[in-house]
């Protein structure tokens, strides 16, 4: 009878136990399992492979990212180590690639194999929108320059960078403009030297269409990624509104809205313009005045 209940026993901790794991596939023939508050994997035989020591784990590009006392690492599928567990972070991305911050809080790429694409060096590392097979990278001074997935520099770190469409972008040197297209630098336009990039907002929204805001003799309008005028340079100022395709203006000290073809949509005379979520305050002496829907 004493060994009927130790079975039982066993049987009913078995089961508690496996009601507090939490099992997924990750890739054949390894699970991550989150137990005891803990994730570790292990095989379809239930051998560990990876203990359970981790606050998280993912799997990307076939390695596991592992998360322990908020710094990371990567191993193999066999717990072979690539890096120590002690970055600040580490981004999968496209073409088997990892940007890294590393303890020293510099970054880098390296690709699977633990192979270095780009040095530990730099303040900043991202890919580009649109655009993935590059990378933006830039140095303690905040100068950027443009490197491809393999870790060819496209461009030099000697840039400030503005808004891109895919492989085409703006970037300044100094006072010097240009329209640079990574995929072939022979057809790089060199702007005109009085133009002035100017920040635009990028949305990230559904459909949108990419541009740049220019400034020149004091005077700002916005070209198109063809280095085409699209809002005629006759503003005192133009800032992104949370619309892609809206812009605020100002002309003879007074504020207004245009649509990127063109139309004017509120009338320059307001004296300061509120942005909230949806819509747009007008104010005249401080007073709300009006108000601008965007459409849905």
């Amino acid at each position: 009878m004493k060994y009927i209940n130790f079975l039982l026993f066993l049987l009913v901790s078995f089961s508690l136990k496996a009601q507090n794991q939490q099992k997924y596939l990750t890739t054949d023939n390894r699970f991550s399992v989150y137990d005891n508050k803990k994730w570790g994997i292990i095989d379809s035989l239930d051998i560990m492979i990876i203990p359970f020591e981790y606050e998280r784990i993912e799997f990307a590009n076939n390695l596991f990212i592992l998360t322990k006392n908020k710094k990371v690492g990567l191993v193999d599928l066999n717990n072979n180590e690539i890096l120590p567990t002690n970055y600040y972070h580490i981004y999968p991305r496209k073409n088997n690639r990892f940007i890294l911050l590393s303890p020293e809080k510099k970054a880098g790429v390296i690709d699977n194999k633990g192979n270095i694409i780009i040095s530990n060096k730099f303040k900043y590392i991202g890919d580009l929108h649109l655009a993935d097979d590059f990378y933006l990278v830039r140095d303690e001074n905040n100068l950027e320059g443009i490197f491809d997935f393999e870790g060819i520099e496209i461009l030099p770190v000697e840039y400030i960078f503005y808004n891109n469409d895919k492989a085409i972008i703006f970037g300044a040197k100094g006072k010097q403009a240009y329209l640079f297209d990574l995929n072939n630098l022979d057809n790089t336009i060199t702007l005109d030297k009085e133009i002035e990039l100017v920040f635009t907002v990028r949305h990230y929204s559904d459909g949108e269409q990419f541009y740049q805001i220019i400034k020149k003799n004091n005077k700002y309008g916005i070209i198109n990624f063809k280095n085409e005028i699209v809002i005629p340079l006759l503003y005192e100022e133009i800032k992104s509104t949370n619309r892609w395709n809206y812009f605020f203006i100002k002309k003879n000290d007074k504020y207004g809205i245009i649509k990127i073809d063109g139309e004017i949509v509120v009338e320059p005379i307001y004296d300061k313009i509120n942005l909230h979520k949806n819509y747009v305050s007008l104010l005249q002496a401080d007073k709300v005045k009006d108000m601008f829907w965007f459409p849905q």
